[in-house]
């Protein structure tokens, strides 16, 4: 019953924004009739109608009395008392039919008919015969939106249209707890548009409550089936979450006549500032570990790449075969090359991966000749060896270098990192 009382309380109040137009445009044309009937008696009518016209176009339809000025892609209801009587729209290419469908002006349906379509609007306006007997529906919506800022904006206004294109509003999902206790925010953008004004003005009390409602009760559902790594983790969260509401969304479209077309997720973050520390240290952690495995890939190809040269210089000596020849025959027949070279490549192969190590920092290995033991020049090479297995120890460690990747090579890759010897 209070909800009952509250509901004709605010419907009065509504109507009484008519009233204050409504007597000072009355004012205006009495005052103005007296002052011209005193001057030019009943010359005065003429110019009596012109003032009416007047009022009407600047005082009254502005403010709905008599007339009113639809806007484009929108709805005006009518009501008669308390009921539903009659219903405008003004949205190019669309029309009204038969059970307040909005639909194409080329549909099959267009056979129906007309529930109602104004084809006489005098300069915009559209008349609202035996007012105030027959009254536009005013109405209050609450909402929320984004800003330009990307920032939630609350929105309250009294309105007196029904908005039919689609309208992208805001809910935010607070403190629901993920299949692992975590506790996060997320902000949920709803994409709809109002297939049937009658349904969503008449049918539900506040058809924007409703949806919000609705949807944030599935989101937190949702979440609650997940753990906080695989939502963070899912690239297709918005399309779950929209799946996971479809029951929401054709009960909307149904019953409420608002087609939703999109749920999308504009942000997810943890409600305990503990955790968004957390969750952004493990993202730097996991980027900087990336970082280092690409760049042990990268420097143990480099100096493969750099060292395999010594093979093909190994080979030219053993054969008398120029690099370039080697090289070649490599490319194109690399059967015969198996077979040309296939005695002492292997031994080659080892001495390159023995360089790659060294140069990785991954082997050191000192050869003195036999009976040179005392030569200044072996005493410093092993100065230098030791010199170098000191700076690796020194060095944070990679764990191990990665073998050289697998990789043909075109003839104009291999002369661009070895050139022609």
């Amino acid at each position: 019953m209070k909800d009952n009382d509250n509901g004709k309380e605010e419907k009065e109040d509504l109507n009484s924004l008519e009233e204050k137009p409504f007597f000072i445009g009355l004012l205006v044309i009495l005052v103005s009739f007296a002052l011209l009937f005193l001057f030019i008696g009943w010359w005065a009518i003429p110019l009596i109608l012109f003032v009416i016209f007047l009022v009407l176009y600047f005082i009254w339809a502005p403010n709905q009395v008599f007339a009113c000025f639809p806007e484009e892609s929108h709805a005006v209801i009518i009501v008669k008392g308390s009921s539903f009587h009659d219903a405008y729209i003004k949205y190019k290419g669309k029309k009204l039919v038969r059970d307040n469908v909005v639909d194409d002006m080329t549909s099959a349906s267009s056979s129906e008919g007309f529930l109602t379509s104004y084809l006489w609007e005098p300069l915009g306006m559209c008349p609202i015969p035996l007012w105030p007997f027959r009254r536009v529906y005013k109405y209050k919506q609450r909402w929320a939106k984004l800003n330009k800022d990307g920032k939630k904006e609350l929105r309250e206004e009294v309105l007196w249209q029904v908005l039919l294109m689609k309208y992208v509003y805001f809910i935010e999902v607070i403190k629901v707890e993920t299949k692992n206790k975590v506790p996060i925010n997320l902000g949920i953008a709803i994409e709809a548009e109002v297939i049937n004004p009658y349904k969503a003005m008449f049918v539900a009390k506040d058809w924007v409550h409703a949806m919000e409602s609705w949807i944030e009760d599935k989101v937190r559902d949702f979440v609650r089936t997940e753990s906080y790594e695989e939502i963070i983790a899912k690239d297709d969260l918005a399309v779950k979450i929209t799946d996971y509401c479809a029951g929401v969304t054709e009960r909307m479209k149904n019953v409420y006549g608002v087609n939703i077309t999109k749920i999308a997720v504009v942000n997810v973050a943890p409600a305990d500032k503990r955790y968004e520390q957390a969750t952004l240290n493990k993202i730097v952690s996991e980027k900087k570990k990336e970082g280092i495995i690409v760049d042990a890939e990268a420097e143990s190809q480099k100096i493969g790449l750099e060292t395999m040269g010594s093979v093909f210089s190994m080979l030219s000596q053993s054969t008398g075969e120029s690099e370039k020849d080697i090289k070649n025959l490599l490319l194109t027949k690399p059967e015969e090359f198996d077979k040309v070279y296939g005695k002492i490549l292997p031994e080659a192969i080892s001495i390159m991966k023995m360089m790659v190590a060294i140069r990785g920092g991954a082997y050191t290995e000192i050869v003195i000749p036999e009976g040179s033991q005392g030569s200044m020049a072996n005493l410093m090479a092993t100065m230098v060896a030791a010199n170098k297995i000191s700076e690796n120890n020194n060095k944070k460690s990679l764990r191990e270098i990665n073998p050289l990747p697998k990789k043909e090579f075109t003839e104009e890759e291999l002369d661009e990192i070895f050139g022609d010897r």
